[in-house]
């Protein structure tokens, strides 16, 4: 078992956030005569991790909570001699589907060099939301977690690479050492890693601009019918959904069915 120095960490505000995605980054160096250096990473829910922004992977593997899985990845070739980052972007589901059980949000990794610890999750790291992602995207189904929205125009361009300015990131706060609740002793993946490998268009036959619908509207029927059931299945449920129009001058409305 590996002994960690690592604590998980998360920030200020929601425990159990609702389709949360948030940045992370922290920034380390290596001497001119560095050797190997290894990653290991887990997260709540799941992460995706770059290194001087080259993405390195993501995960970790589905897993119960008190048997949570790690990642080591290998990152001597993604670093150099001097200063380095590391950038994370969390996800969070907040909410059960047939892959996941919910538990608490929260970060751990470690980066070691030549064995001994270089930085480990801790206060020092730091974090904000990525607002580029849209928290009220709706649920897929409750087999599954949530349709992605990305407004790339509010992107925080850069935020993978060293020279970005994170002076108005708030500070990490730890949660508690490896194996506090309710993650338990973190276990290495237990299966081979995704290949994840880029294929580009062989023909590019044309581009056109698309416009977004202007509304859309969507709810998720547990969580507003039956707030307090925590079972992962679908439910029977009665209810009656109602739509109210407020115009601030006399209209004429169209309901198109």
């Amino acid at each position: 078992m590996r002994n960690w120095q690592a604590k998980w960490i998360w920030w200020d505000g929601e425990v159990l956030p609702f389709n949360a995605y948030r940045c992370a980054r922290r920034t380390f160096t290596l001497p001119s005569d560095y050797g190997e250096v290894k990653l290991h990473i887990s997260a709540d829910s799941r992460y995706f991790v770059w290194i001087n922004g080259h993405r390195v992977g993501f995960g970790p593997v589905r897993a119960f909570a008190e048997g949570w899985r790690y990642d080591t990845y290998d990152i001597t070739s993604f670093v150099h001699s001097g200063e380095n980052v590391i950038a994370v972007l969390i996800i969070h589901y907040g909410a059960p589907t047939f892959q996941y059980v919910p538990a608490r949000a929260g970060l751990v990794a470690e980066i070691e060099h030549d064995g001994e610890v270089l930085i480990a999750t801790d206060s020092s790291w730091l974090g904000v939301p990525h607002s580029a992602y849209i928290r009220r995207a709706p649920r897929i189904a409750c087999q599954q977690g949530f349709a992605e929205i990305f407004d790339a125009s509010i992107e925080p361009v850069g935020w993978t690479q060293i020279d970005f300015d994170d002076s108005g990131w708030k500070s990490a706060e730890e949660i508690g050492a490896v194996g506090c609740t309710p993650w338990g002793n973190l276990r290495p993946r237990d299966i081979p890693m995704l290949t994840d490998e880029p294929f580009y268009p062989a023909k590019v036959f044309r581009t056109r601009l698309v416009r977004s619908p202007k509304y859309a509207f969507a709810m998720w029927v547990k969580g507003n019918l039956a707030p307090d059931d925590k079972t992962y299945d679908c439910m029977p449920l009665n209810g009656l959904l109602a739509t109210v129009l407020v115009c601030k001058n006399p209209a004429v409305v169209s309901i198109i069915s």
